[in-house]
């Protein structure tokens, strides 16, 4: 967590200007402090599209609140993100026993990689537009 005082310096700067900003590099967990700080220079709501294998809801891993896993849990946690529905997750193909209370417990809008291939790429990106298109500002978490 050292290094976080400096992504969320650097991304403070971009979201500031205006800037189209991308983040490469490093683990998942990077994304909590450009998600927090996105979340305290922007006004207006985030919604989030989550591209990857894994939901990345666990509340917590090996007692780390803020590990690689947790990340979407976390911006559950910004005033910018209202709840699960501001999430859009792409391509999940597994759950941590940790998400699936979360999962049962909440209607989580998603595709599966299985549906991603079945319905078509054109489908599941107008799906997750028409769903995310009232939120202010959009923020992609790609798998890297």
């Amino acid at each position: 967590m050292g290094d976080w005082q400096t992504i969320e310096t650097a991304v403070a700067k971009v979201v500031v200007m205006g800037k189209f900003f991308i983040i490469l590099g490093s683990d998942h967990s990077t994304t909590i402090p450009v998600m927090r700080k996105v979340d305290k220079v922007i006004t207006g709501s985030l919604g989030i599209i989550h591209i990857d294998a894994h939901f990345d809801l666990c509340d917590e891993m090996d007692g780390n609140r803020f590990a690689h896993g947790c990340t979407e849990r976390r911006a559950l946690d910004l005033k910018a993100v209202g709840g699960v529905e501001n999430i859009y997750f792409l391509g999940i193909r597994s759950i941590e026993s940790d998400e699936l209370a979360f999962f049962n417990a909440n209607l989580v809008q998603m595709f599966s990689s299985k549906q991603i291939d079945q319905l078509g790429t054109a489908q599941v990106i107008d799906t997750v537009l028409a769903t995310l298109s009232r939120f202010d500002h959009i923020y992609i978490k790609p798998r890297y």
